[in-house]
């Protein structure tokens, strides 16, 4: 990722956007961060899920384009944030129903 964030500040012809690689390689840590958060709950159970899983997230807060490259990051982040603060407080205050982690 600091490799990723030194090319883009060498390659990019723009210097307004030189610092975005950067920027993109703190948010895919942060999203793999969640990620990790997510297996530590058991919501992930194994080796191929949780790859898969890190394909889609970087998929999905990529997909944007280098334009609107926030707002995909910035909508991974709050799913990621909204499942992971849901089971959070699943298992701090279950719901009579609801399955034990």
């Amino acid at each position: 990722l600091v490799a990723y964030g030194m090319v883009v500040i060498l390659r990019h012809p723009e210097s307004s956007v030189r610092y975005v690689g950067f920027v993109v390689a703190a948010a895919v840590v942060i999203l793999d961060i969640m990620v990790w958060h997510l297996w530590r709950l058991g919501l992930v159970a194994g080796a191929l899920q949780t790859s898969a899983l890190m394909v889609l997230v970087r998929i999905a807060a990529c997909i944007w384009g280098e334009n609107y490259w926030l707002v995909g990051h910035s909508g991974v982040v709050v799913a990621a944030g909204a499942v992971l603060a849901h089971v959070s407080v699943d298992c701090s205050v279950p719901r009579p129903n609801s399955p034990q982690l």
